[in-house]
């Protein structure tokens, strides 16, 4: 029940910063804050692959202030969205895991397969967007810098999303595939 989709790129710094006001704050904050609550969850908004909160300022700031994205035909940044279905979600979180861990790992591999230190910062929406109630479809937002920690461009094709797709997948049903194994060595 993994799903990843890509949801294009831009050139444009100030799409970049509109998307990542858009995914950051929602409307139904309250409601996102009641459901982490709920699930004992972090309640930071914003995260990276090593931290938990980060100003979305700090990672805008870099694209902007980046030499190799000066030019206007630069791709600035890729947007994508992580998704699983509630239940799946549920259970994930359920053996002490969390949709971060997930997404980190991911992520974690890919660019090991890319050969390309990805930098990325993301947000988990785990609330329905208009009744504010617990998802039935908890995702994640990701943006992705336009260039590598190395400096080379970042240029994702459908293969590429394919292939992350399959390492999302992966690194989902090892978690869940080792708890079903413990649960039945257990019996």
């Amino acid at each position: 029940g993994v799903v990843l989709k890509g949801t294009g790129y831009t050139n444009q710094i100030s799409k970049v910063k509109g998307h990542l006001k858009y995914i950051g704050f929602r409307s139904n904050e309250i409601s996102e804050n009641k459901i982490r609550d709920k699930l004992k969850l972090d309640k930071g908004k914003f995260f990276t692959k090593d931290k938990n909160s980060e100003d979305y300022r700090n990672f805008l700031k870099d694209i902007e202030t980046d030499k190799r994205l000066q030019h206007s035909k630069s791709v600035k940044a890729h947007k994508m969205v992580f998704s699983l279905r509630e239940v799946d979600f549920d259970n994930y979180i359920a053996e002490g895991k969390t949709y971060r861990d997930l997404v980190r790992s991911t992520l974690d591999e890919f660019s090991k397969v890319k050969h390309q230190n990805l930098n990325w910062i993301a947000v988990e929406h785990l609330t329905d967007g208009k009744t504010g109630e617990k998802s039935k479809h908890p995702h994640v937002h990701v943006v992705i810098k336009g260039v590598a920690e190395d400096g080379s461009r970042v240029k994702l094709t459908k293969e590429d999303y394919q292939q992350m797709r399959d390492i999302f997948d992966k690194e989902f049903n090892k978690v869940i595939e080792y708890e079903k194994v413990k649960k039945f060595d257990r019996s």
